[in-house]
């Protein structure tokens, strides 16, 4: 999601707040994570398709 709303957010306005709410969620989930594995199991892909312009 984040690789999608980052490519078309440059261009297309309804992508820019879904693609810094994807980017937030991805990043607090980073930073809580001291490896992959820890990333994986918080990932949740329901929330980061809730993320989706298509969605809003």
């Amino acid at each position: 999601m984040l690789s999608r709303n980052c490519e078309y957010a440059t261009d297309v306005a309804d992508f820019e707040q879904p693609f810094e709410d994807e980017f937030r969620y991805i990043a607090s989930l980073w930073a809580q994570a001291d490896s992959l594995a820890a990333f994986e199991r918080e990932y949740s892909r329901e929330t980061s398709s809730q993320h989706d312009a298509a969605s809003v």
